[in-house]
């Protein structure tokens, strides 16, 4: 762990920002120097605390990560990246309980698209003859990967309701049989509990042995297959969402894909 040499606290956004560009060219080892330079520099800067965790963890040094995106919360209150970051570590662990757990904090992110009037959903049993509206808040895939979780919850609840982003509507009507679909820039029917759709996996209690894996589940118009088909041809293997894109509504082609071990890591931008 990097110890404190009481170097001037200036030097930390220089360190820093050169880590950056250092992650951004997948030269950990030396962006891991880098952001330990910047806390020699200043040990209490929570950006270097989380930008060392995310290089920790391109590295494989699991704990190491876990130990700075720790460190770095615990040197700001205000500061969630870090928070986010740790919840995605646990999961990747295999630490359902607490990842989904800590996973409620990205509520104090900046992006979070705001919480409906009325009560929440607190408890799977409060589900029972009521109606329940689960709005997607986040992008197109997390809402195509966690949109199977509502099937659940309407075995539990009156009436389930999912309010997602517009292009997804058609198919989710085709394939979340007795869920009611609208899309998020309609108005609201009535409803007696809300909970953000990424939620599901605390409230069930999802575990690697519970998560639900009959595939596919998704269903698309046999007609739309067919014409998507016929248009795409062999480039059909060649298509791939991509991040903010694909929150658009956009779809890029690529080729050839070349599949390579990703994670979601914030690092922290860098320092004015």
């Amino acid at each position: 762990m990097p110890q404190s040499a009481g170097a001037r606290p200036g030097f930390v956004d220089a360190h820093n920002n050169l880590g950056n560009a250092q992650l951004a060219l997948e030269q950990y080892e030396d962006a891991l120097a880098s952001f330990d330079r910047a806390l020699d520099a200043n040990p209490r800067s929570p950006e270097a605390w989380n930008n060392r965790g995310t290089a920790c963890l391109e590295l494989g040094r699991l704990d190491q990560a876990l130990e700075s995106f720790r460190q770095a919360a615990a040197k700001s209150s205000v500061y969630v990246q870090p928070v986010y970051n740790e919840c995605l570590l646990l999961l990747l662990q295999g630490r359902w309980a607490e990842g989904w757990a800590l996973y409620e904090q990205r509520r104090r992110m900046p992006n979070w698209v705001g919480t409906p009037d009325g009560p929440e959903l607190e408890r799977l049993e409060d589900a029972a003859g009521r109606s329940v509206l689960l709005y997607a808040e986040q992008g197109l895939g997390d809402t195509l990967q966690f949109c199977r979780y509502a099937l659940l919850l309407a075995a539990h609840a009156g009436k389930v309701i999912l309010q997602a982003q517009r292009p997804l509507v058609p198919l989710l009507r085709q394939s979340l049989s007795g869920i009611e679909i609208i899309a998020n820039d309609e108005d609201r029917p009535a409803f007696d509990r809300h909970l953000p759709l990424m939620s599901l996996m605390r409230l069930l209690g999802t575990t690697e042995a519970t998560i639900l894996a009959s595939v596919p589940y998704l269903k698309a118009e046999s007609g739309q297959v067919e014409a998507w088909r016929a248009r795409l041809g062999r480039t059909a293997s060649r298509l791939a969402s991509s991040g903010r894109a694909a929150r658009e509504g956009q779809w890029i082609a690529v080729a050839p894909i070349r599949w390579r071990r990703r994670h979601p890591w914030r690092r922290s931008p860098a320092c004015d």
